[in-house]
């Protein structure tokens, strides 16, 4: 966010940047390749109140793009089954899903017929588990959160900006542009 801030030519706070970013987030998908066959998927814990609660994402291979995500209280068939219907929409198109041993990706093979599952060895699924340490530190430079409801926002917000600085080579300036053209068009 400082350095978002640094690239502008205003005098802002890099906590109103990040209050811009939650707040325009809504307006932007996390930019889905529409050739994603090739798909990685994890699961990391927040704690909120001695609460846990699930982050799912499902991150493109050759892209390293975020291309899906879910926040749950459950860790269970259900919320991989979510998951899934996110990313495929209304489109069945045959991907390979890599995973780790959790069970409840089981259901993977029962429910779609066009999903060839591959397990790994726990810590083996680095397109994923790199996310989760970039998001427990956005996590954690937060310091929590207020209000749990939030989270979905704040996740949606780290997947967009993430993923645009990925598709612009880490550029903030072209970050910025790209921002700054969509909030002035729509």
């Amino acid at each position: 966010m400082r350095s978002i801030r640094d690239s502008l030519n205003i005098k802002v706070s890099h906590v109103a940047i990040y209050k811009w970013i939650l707040k325009l987030s809504c307006f932007f998908s996390i930019l889905v390749p529409v050739d994603a066959f090739k798909v990685h998927g994890d699961e990391t814990v927040v704690v909120f109140k001695s609460k846990k609660y699930y982050v799912w994402f499902l991150v493109e291979h050759n892209s390293n793009l975020i291309v899906a995500w879910h926040v749950s209280k459950y860790r269970d068939m259900g919320q991989v089954k979510i998951l899934l219907e996110k990313f495929f929409g209304n489109n069945e198109r045959e991907i390979e899903l890599i995973t780790d041993g959790l069970g409840a990706y089981g259901a993977v093979k029962i429910l779609y017929k066009n999903i060839n599952h591959i397990v790994v060895r726990l810590g083996q699924n680095n397109q994923c588990e790199s996310k989760f340490s970039l998001f427990q530190d956005f996590v954690r430079a937060k310091r929590g959160f207020k209000n749990i409801d939030n989270l979905p926002m704040y996740v949606n917000s780290f997947c967009v900006v993430r993923n645009l600085l990925k598709l612009n080579g880490n550029d903030i300036a072209r970050v910025m542009s790209v921002l700054l053209s969509s909030i002035t068009t729509s």
